[in-house]
C-alpha cells in the first residue's frame, strides 16, 4: 500500500531518536489547559467530543514520573491525534493573572506541529503576546458550550482524512482476500447500508465469505501503528451492540419485522481481520487483546504472512 499520504515525526526536537510517530493517526482530541482555572470548560469539552466518538487526550493528566512523561504522554499524543485544543487561562497567582508555562510550551508544540488548533481563552484574560496575531476564540460562561460544539463540528469535518474512512485495496490485499473466499460487500439493503457506514467510519471494510452468513470486518491498517489501531479495535464491540440495540427498538417501535434472534446471531458471529506492518504491531495488538480480555474473534496478518499465503 502507498505511503505517500502519511507523515512521520523523523526528527525528535529534544534530539531522542526519531520516534516514527505518524501524525494524525488516532480518532483523537488532544487537549491542553491549566488544571487549577480550566476545570469546567474541559468537563464540556470531554462531554461534546465523545458524544462525536472521538477519544479524549488530556494533558493534565500526562504525569508519569517513572516514564518520559513528555515523549509519551504529550508530544506522541499531539503528533498523533486528529486535532487539538488549548485553553489559553491564566493562572492566578499571588493576586496576579499569569500565564501558565506548561500550556504555553504545549501550544508550541501544536503550532511546530503544524496541527489543526482550537485556541480558547476567557473573555476577561489577556493573550501573550507572542500569540496575540493568532485567532483564538473568547468566551464566557454563557457561551462557552456553543462555541466549543461548534468548533469542534467544524475541526472534525477539517481533520477527517478520507482514506481512513475508505481504505484503498491494493492488488496484494485483493489476491489475499480471493485466496479466503472473503469478498467486500456492496451493500444494497438498508441494514447492510447502515453498518457498513459504522464500520467505515473507523477505516474497517464490510465484508462476507462464502463458507458464513456472518460478517467479516477487514481493516487494513499497514500504515498505522499499533495504538492506532488499538482504538479502532477498542470500538468494534460498542459498535455492534449498537446495530442489536438499534435492531430492537426498531422492530418494537413496528417500524422493521427482522428477526432479532437470526441478526444476534449473525452480528455475534463477526470476524475480524486486521492486516499490519509487521510482527511489531501484531504483537503490541495481541498483548492488548491479552491484558484487556476483548471477546473479539480476531485474526492480525503481517505483510509478510499475506504475501507467504498469496505466493504459496
Amino acid at each position: 500500500m502507498s505511503d505517500l499520504t502519511l507523515r512521520r515525526n523523523e526528527h525528535c526536537i529534544v534530539g531522542m531518536p526519531s520516534c516514527n510517530f505518524v501524525f494524525n493517526s488516532t480518532r483523537s482530541c488532544f487537549i491542553a489547559y491549566g488544571f487549577r482555572t480550566s476545570r469546567m470548560e474541559v468537563g464540556v469539552l470531554r462531554s461534546i467530543l465523545t458524544s462525536k466518538q472521538m477519544e479524549v487526550v488530556e494533558a493534565a493528566d500526562a504525569i508519569d514520573p517513572a516514564k518520559m512523561a513528555f515523549c509519551t504522554k504529550i508530544c506522541s499524543k499531539i503528533i498523533t491525534s486528529q486535532f487539538c485544543i488549548i485553553i489559553l487561562n491564566h493562572d492566578r497567582t499571588r493576586g496576579s493573572l499569569i500565564p501558565n508555562a506548561n500550556v504555553n510550551m504545549e501550544y508550541g508544540l501544536m503550532l511546530g506541529f503544524n496541527k489543526y488548533i482550537l485556541p480558547f481563552q476567557r473573555r476577561e484574560h489577556s493573550l501573550s503576546f507572542n500569540v496575540q496575531g493568532l485567532d483564538t476564540i473568547k468566551y464566557d460562561d454563557d457561551d462557552f458550550e456553543r462555541k466549543a460544539h461548534a468548533a469542534i463540528s467544524l475541526a472534525i469535518e477539517k481533520t477527517s482524512p478520507s482514506e481512513i474512512k475508505t481504505p484503498p485495496l491494493d492488488q496484494i490485499i485483493e489476491a489475499f482476500l480471493f485466496y479466503r473466499d472473503i469478498f467486500v460487500m456492496q451493500p444494497r439493503e438498508a441494514g447492510d447500508q447502515m453498518i457498513a457506514s459504522l464500520v467505515n467510519r473507523f477505516g474497517f471494510l464490510l465484508c462476507t465469505s462464502i463458507d458464513t452468513q456472518c460478517y467479516t470486518l477487514l481493516g487494513i491498517f499497514t500504515n498505522l501503528r499499533a495504538e492506532a489501531i488499538i482504538f479502532r479495535m477498542k470500538k468494534i464491540p460498542s459498535i455492534l451492540d449498537w446495530i442489536i440495540n438499534s435492531a430492537r427498538v426498531r422492530a418494537e417501535s413496528g417500524i422493521t419485522n427482522v428477526n432479532l434472534a437470526v441478526l444476534s446471531e449473525i452480528i455475534m458471529g463477526t470476524k475480524v481481520i486486521i492486516a499490519v506492518a509487521g510482527e511489531t504491531e501484531k504483537l503490541a495488538i495481541l498483548q492488548h487483546l491479552a491484558a484487556n480480555k476483548m471477546k473479539l474473534d480476531i485474526e492480525i496478518c503481517t505483510l509478510a504472512h499475506i504475501n507467504e499465503v498469496i505466493s504459496g
